[in-house]
């Protein structure tokens, strides 16, 4: 999305695993995948395969993280919070946040263009929250207006994480 003043600009492409796959980039590209921590066969085949090969792919971060929000149990006692933990484990830190936030000022010193590639098991939750807070964070508020309009279930827990990193 270029306005003609020469302001660094991202286009995010928030989609799902097996959209992922397929996508093609056409201008360079930052990758950042989410995959889920939960050992299912679905999930296994997810991590096992390769986005396309492609020059214009500037690097491919990959995290692993649940799509839960740990505040909501909060008010568990040790022994419910001891079984939370165990049926999802992994949730997303602060520092996969500050890691995450770091990778667009290196890309974007070169690159006064470019897409970000951004992918989640469904493309619904983790990735729109994570799209939508380095939307912010880096005054394109367009884009993060659109993708709160597009995403309205964006995961608050990882977006709020985000948020918080200074």
């Amino acid at each position: 999305k270029k306005n003609g003043h020469g302001r660094r600009t991202m286009t995010f492409h928030i989609m799902g695993w097996r959209q992922a796959l397929l996508f093609v980039p056409e201008k360079p590209t930052l990758a950042i995948r989410i995959l889920d921590p939960e050992p299912t066969s679905e999930n296994c085949q997810n991590k096992a395969q390769r986005l396309q090969v492609s020059p214009l792919y500037l690097a491919i971060y990959s995290f692993q993280f649940n799509d839960i929000d740990p505040r909501q149990f909060s008010q568990f006692d040790s022994r419910e919070r001891q079984i939370y933990e165990e049926l999802y484990p992994k949730p997303f830190t602060r520092k996969q946040a500050a890691d995450i936030i770091a990778m667009y000022p290196r890309f974007s010193r070169t690159y006064r263009t470019m897409d970000v590639l951004i992918h989640c098991h469904m493309g619904e939750s983790r990735s729109p929250a994570v799209g939508l807070a380095l939307a912010e964070r880096y005054g394109l508020m367009e884009e993060g207006m659109q993708l709160r309009s597009k995403f309205p279930k964006y995961n608050r827990f990882v977006y709020d994480t985000m948020k918080d990193i200074r």
